[in-house]
């Protein structure tokens, strides 16, 4: 084995450009399918927090008091599609922005009066999975006593589905080009190798070298430049993603949707796995078309 991979090194870095070339290839190939593998998983778990349920924030009017807390959540949840609903004071209201606040230097000490209202959490039934059904639900519970306004962070989704849905598309159609273009290309490295090496196997061949020994060192260039490739191309992707997450303001994250996170190991191990394969497919289809 270190006799294939003393080749396979020789081999690469006899074309050296070629290599490079193929290497910046599947980087890029990697890059674009990791940043859609990242919008997709971060859109996954989007959507599981929708089908658990949605939340809406009932802000109570100035005339509410503790004491009517049992009416108004019995006429609540009178209201198809009530899941849970939590109380959450004014006061409790408070501390929690200030916590959230604390990491961006801001305080509230000064504020005097408290000028949040009392809230009730609303969760919703995962049976509410459409817009219009959600909106029903606001529009009747914003008409019960002592509720002064429903709101609910998911409305604006819907504005940005078709933006979604064109960088999707355009993710999987690059995406794919570059997988094309990184086969092509590093079916062109191993093929300008055996070329360059022609003589030598053939007298391999003569003295009873096997297909295999004579093209295990072939494969085994493939993968280590899939390896590298898809390595370095998720290292960028990672650095790239560190980047736009610190552009997003601390108390930003307190929205879901703006709760991103990197890719799991799993999805890491795959994307890799996947470079590996393009550099060994390639190499695969150069040799069988000697």
């Amino acid at each position: 084995m270190r006799s294939y991979v003393k080749r396979a090194l020789e081999n690469m870095a006899a074309n050296v450009f070629l290599t490079a070339t193929t290497l910046f290839t599947i980087a890029l190939s990697v890059l674009i399918a990791g940043a859609f593998f990242l919008f997709f998983e971060n859109a996954a778990r989007l959507a599981g927090d929708w089908n658990r349920g949605i939340r809406v924030m009932a802000y109570l009017d100035e005339r509410f008091t503790p004491r009517d807390l049992a009416g108004v959540t019995r006429d609540l949840r009178s209201i198809e599609g009530v899941k849970d609903i939590r109380f959450v004071s004014k006061e409790t209201a408070l501390e929690q922005l200030q916590k959230d606040l604390e990491s961006s230097g801001v305080t509230l000490s000064d504020l005097g009066e408290n000028p949040l209202p009392h809230t009730l959490e609303i969760l919703l039934s995962p049976s509410l999975d459409t817009l219009d059904a959600v909106e029903a639900f606001v529009e009747s519970a914003g008409q019960r006593a002592h509720v002064k306004e429903v709101v609910y962070g998911h409305g604006w989704v819907a504005a940005f589905l078709p933006m979604v849905n064109t960088l999707k598309t355009g993710a999987l159609v690059l995406g794919g080009l570059f997988v094309i273009t990184a086969l092509f290309v590093s079916a062109n490295t191993v093929r300008l190798a055996f070329y360059a090496k022609q003589e030598e196997i053939e007298i391999m061949r003569l003295v009873g070298a096997t297909e295999a020994f004579v093209n295990t060192p072939f494969y085994l260039e493939g993968i280590f430049q899939g390896f590298c490739g898809g390595s370095v191309g998720l290292v960028i992707l990672f650095f790239l993603f560190q980047g736009i997450r610190g552009a997003i303001p601390p108390e930003a994250s307190l929205v879901p949707l703006m709760d991103i996170q990197f890719l799991s190991f799993p999805m890491m191990a795959l994307i890799v796995g996947a470079g590996i394969f393009l550099g060994w497919l390639g190499c695969f289809i150069s040799l069988k078309s000697n």
